[in-house]
């Protein structure tokens, strides 16, 4: 599974996980395969990326566009915002930066 861009996603991309709104409520559900419809609904609602499902097979890179990486590493600052004087959420928030460039960051 690949973390896309919705501006990069193209119709018939199927998702590799639910597409749920921050408070949990589903839009689109894991197995879909996205219509141009269902993309333009997607970035009316806010949401930003979606995870694919791909093949990373050998000779693929395990790392994310620098997009994607940008728009992670935002989403990041924004959440570590309000802690940003901690020296101890720093360091935390300096080791989850590193993980985002990788395609599977909790791997």
């Amino acid at each position: 599974m690949a973390e896309v861009s919705i501006h990069k996603v193209t119709p018939g991309s199927i998702l590799a996980g639910d597409v749920r709104l921050p408070g949990g409520a589903i839009l689109v559900r894991e197995g879909v395969a996205l219509t141009d419809r269902q993309i333009t609904f997607l970035k009316h609602s806010s949401i930003t990326t979606v995870f694919i499902q791909d093949q990373l097979g050998e000779g693929a890179s395990a790392e994310v566009s620098d997009a994607v990486y940008a728009e992670r590493c935002g989403r990041l600052e924004e959440m570590f915002e309000p802690v940003q004087d901690a020296p101890h959420m720093a360091a935390i928030r300096d080791a989850a930066r590193t993980r985002l460039r990788l395609r599977r960051p909790w791997e």
